[in-house]
């Protein structure tokens, strides 16, 4: 049934204008075209947002506050500065705001805003959900570097069971061992660990960098009567990467090194020379810390690039192959082997396919190398820098 409404004549045209004044701002709206009536009530949130800010004992939260909370809500989504929405997030700890700081988590250039944006979070759910959240990612590694960085013994809580996951990648673990070895009570736990024999195996060389440099006098201690360092050329223990980092080499020296003793050549490219199985170093010095670099020389599957993780495959005729995962199609996986070799496999001869844990980078290459070695070797990578 339609009802029409009838009114005065002089009236009629008012009326009718103010109707075709709403029925386009609605139209507008809806096709994302701002207008008058719509910036008005932007205006308005804006206004008691910045209210707010200077009413701090406020808390929105509260039941009797809903349309306040209601205004704050639509302002936030309408800014798009990090850290503007952090600095709105944290006066407000409005749940909501869930999903934008995971998105900054995970996907953040700032390691401050990634950080602040946890701390939030932190601060909003409890561990078994941020536990869960973080289980649900494909990579987990950037949420678990944005966790492993928050000052907070709740962190220390969060990290524990995803050390001992099994279904956890190697960098990840290590990424946990780091964030857990910022506070003292990470460190016993690392250090029980160790002594009960329960640490990955992936993680020792971490763990043992930390423990081994520990600034507390009884876990140093008791660290070195059940951790070492690997080997280097001659059989001595490599010093802890906090040493190394402090010693200056000779980037001359380390050329030499690069492309036969330290075989870093056979996977890797500098400019024009080398093998492309692992990733191109020739601007490594413009993305990687002095620190950073010994870690991947030394502990390379604690830090595996994203699309060079290590694939096994095996066949129904018992023959296995490892390498990187080049492409994959309906029909075959393509690996690129250790030794720069393409090798295509049929999915109809597959017995499985898995991810490795470890890097297809050997895990003992300093073992051919003395400490100089290595340290000059880090110094010419070093200088392999994005041209300006």
């Amino acid at each position: 049934m339609r009802y029409d409404v009838i009114l005065p004549g002089p009236i009629q045209p008012v009326f009718n204008s103010m109707k075709q004044a709403f029925l386009i701002t609605l139209l507008l709206a809806s096709c994302g075209v701002p207008s008058p009536l719509f910036s008005q009530d932007a205006a308005k949130d804006k206004q008691k947002v910045a209210a707010l800010m200077r009413l701090t004992k406020i808390d929105v939260n509260e039941e009797a506050r809903a349309k306040l909370k209601a205004a704050v809500i639509r302002h936030m989504k309408t800014v798009t500065d990090e850290s503007e929405f952090l600095t709105l997030a944290t006066r407000f700890k409005i749940v909501e705001s869930n999903d934008r700081l995971w998105d900054i988590v995970s996907k953040s250039q700032s390691d401050n805003n990634r950080v602040v944006a946890f701390g939030i979070l932190l601060e909003l759910n409890d561990i078994q959900s941020i536990s869960d959240k973080v289980k649900m990612e494909d990579r987990p590694d950037e949420m678990l570097e944005a966790i492993s960085m928050t000052t907070s013994l709740k962190v220390i809580d969060i990290l524990k069971p995803f050390l001992l996951d099994r279904q956890l990648s190697a960098s990840a673990k290590n990424i946990a061992v780091k964030g857990l070895g910022r506070q003292k009570i990470g460190q016993e736990y690392l250090l029980q660990l160790a002594q009960e024999k329960r640490l990955p195996p992936a993680c020792d060389f971490t763990a043992a960098n930390i423990l081994l440099t520990s600034s507390y006098g009884e876990i140093k201690s008791a660290a070195k009567k059940v951790m070492t360092l690997p080997a280097s050329a001659g059989s001595k223990p490599i010093s802890p990467i906090a040493e190394l980092v402090k010693r200056k080499g000779d980037a001359a020296k380390g050329v030499p090194i690069f492309a036969k003793a330290g075989t870093c050549a056979n996977c890797h490219k500098v400019n024009t020379e080398g093998k492309e199985v692992g990733p191109d170093l020739t601007e490594i010095g413009s993305k990687l810390s002095r620190q950073a670099m010994f870690e991947s020389i030394l502990n390379p599957s604690a830090a595996v690039s994203h699309n060079y993780e290590t694939y096994i495959v095996e066949t129904i005729d018992g023959l296995s192959f490892s390498g990187v995962l080049v492409s994959e199609t309906d029909d075959k996986v393509t690996l690129r082997t250790a030794e720069a070799l393409t090798k295509s496999i049929l999915k109809e001869d597959l017995e499985g396919m898995r991810k490795s844990p470890n890097s297809l980078m050997p895990n003992d290459l300093q073992k051919n190398l003395s400490e100089q070695d290595l340290v000059d070797l880090v110094e010419y990578l070093m200088t392999l820098k994005k041209k300006q």
